[in-house]
């Protein structure tokens, strides 16, 4: 008896969040199958993957309780379709048991299939009609699937999570106020996608109105999200991190952490285009190419602005170039062209560097500019005297001289010209006949 009051005990522990104690509880129980499902649910809790599969062998299939137990891991884990495989034969071997459409329905939305979540929470709802999860569930799949229902507010002040809907729902028309407005009236958040919400809230806010209070804030709380023991081992808690890390200018730990569910998110915009910027800041350019190039649909002056920058910075100005090209006559073309410009000299890439500054001259005859296009020359010929190019690539940087009327053009020239004639190098002719 005493053996078998552990296992309970182990389960009291772990629905008042107790992991540690009801591991150590259960484990000292006696062995079932409830122990043995406790122990799953655990180790799934703490992280332990090593426990979870070995603990996760000994559950049986055609049992009901652990068919439910086996269902329940893969949706934590946020395996969906997994989950429905396994809840779907319970169903349809078992119709009196109503709740499974309410699961069936809650993974088929997670996983934005929001017809056949509508079918089984329709379902539920025929026989729980004043649910309030049931009906949660379906304006959330309203609202995803764009067809807002009236009901959410009615349900604020019994569902905590209609709330976090509404707010969803101003998210998804881009009315960050208004989400703001929502998440406010939610004054202590207590759990994890509370903390997420506002989180994203926040650096919504502070993206749009250039407040560096609300980007603060926006980190604070994703690393409360990140670090809740109840998911900071799943996807979300390691995108809240990976947040709190890029907003806390530490690009390294928050590649570390969007690095580990490349898998996971690989074919997705918004993950691609934030780790490509991470990797960018780390120095990783050939990666950041990769990454940043799946990006399709959210491009914005700041992924061109990204992978130009990794381009060059990868050695391959020209391929940032054609970059340009594409955009050269929106507003950002000044911009890129400084990114080109300043990058190329890092990498010694002059030829790009000199013609990335010529465009600038033409579209603004600062001074920087020309200094730049000169800095290009100095740069060329450095490289010239160390045997590092040809006489021909020399030429080709000297000729973008000709498109200006600077008085130190003709000694530039000439000196770079004696130097060549001395040791024999040979410069395109005509263009040495135009210079001076």
């Amino acid at each position: 008896m005493v053996e078998e009051a552990n296992v309970y005990l182990g389960c009291c522990f772990f629905f008042t969040g107790h992991y540690e104690e009801a591991e150590r509880s259960t484990t000292q129980g006696a062995s079932s199958s409830l122990q043995i499902r406790a122990l799953c649910h655990v180790a799934s809790k703490l992280g332990d993957n090593s426990e979870l599969m070995k603990n996760h062998s000994k559950l049986m299939v055609d049992s009901i309780e652990d068919s439910m137990c086996l269902a329940s891991l893969n949706f934590l884990g946020q395996h969906y379709d997994e989950a429905v495989k396994f809840y779907q034969p319970l169903l349809n071997a078992n119709e009196n048991m109503i709740a499974l459409n309410f699961y069936i329905a809650l993974a088929e939305f997670k996983q934005e299939s929001y017809v056949p979540a509508e079918m089984f929470v329709k379902r539920f709802l025929h026989h729980y009609p004043d649910s309030p999860a049931g009906l949660n569930l379906y304006n959330s799949i309203k609202f995803r699937a764009g067809k807002p229902v009236n009901v959410l507010p009615t349900l604020v002040d019994e569902v905590p999570e209609a709330r976090i809907n509404i707010a969803l729902y101003h998210l998804n028309r881009e009315d960050y106020e208004s989400a703001y407005r929502t998440m406010e009236m939610v004054e202590e958040a207590k759990f994890p996608y509370e903390y997420l919400l506002k989180g994203i809230v926040h650096l919504l806010m502070g993206q749009t109105q250039l407040s560096l209070q609300h980007m603060t804030t926006a980190r604070e709380y994703f690393q409360s999200a990140g670090m809740d023991r109840n998911i900071q081992h799943t996807p979300n808690g390691r995108l809240a991190m990976s947040a709190y890390f890029f907003l806390a200018g530490e690009f390294t730990d928050a590649v570390h952490f969007l690095d580990s569910l490349r898998d996971l998110f690989e074919m997705e915009d918004k993950f691609n285009f934030n780790f490509g910027q991470a990797l960018v800041m780390t120095e990783r350019y050939k990666e950041a190419i990769e990454v940043l190039s799946r990006v399709t649909k959210l491009k914005s002056p700041i992924h061109t602005q990204f992978l130009v920058r990794a381009y060059v910075m990868e050695g391959e100005a020209e391929q940032a170039w054609q970059l340009f090209m594409k955009v050269r006559n929106s507003n950002e073309s000044a911009t890129l062209l400084k990114i080109i410009g300043s990058d190329s000299y890092t990498t010694n890439q002059f030829y790009w560097m000199a013609r990335a500054y010529d465009a600038l001259e033409k579209i603004d005859p600062s001074p920087d500019h020309w200094f730049g296009k000169r800095a290009a020359v100095s740069g060329q010929f450095m490289l010239l005297v160390k045997g590092e190019c040809t006489g021909k690539e020399m030429s080709d940087v000297l000729s973008f001289l000709q498109n200006g009327n600077h008085s130190q053009i003709e000694s530039i020239t000439r000196d770079i010209s004696s130097w060549c004639a001395k040791n024999g190098v040979q410069l395109d002719s005509q263009l040495l006949e135009n210079l001076l």
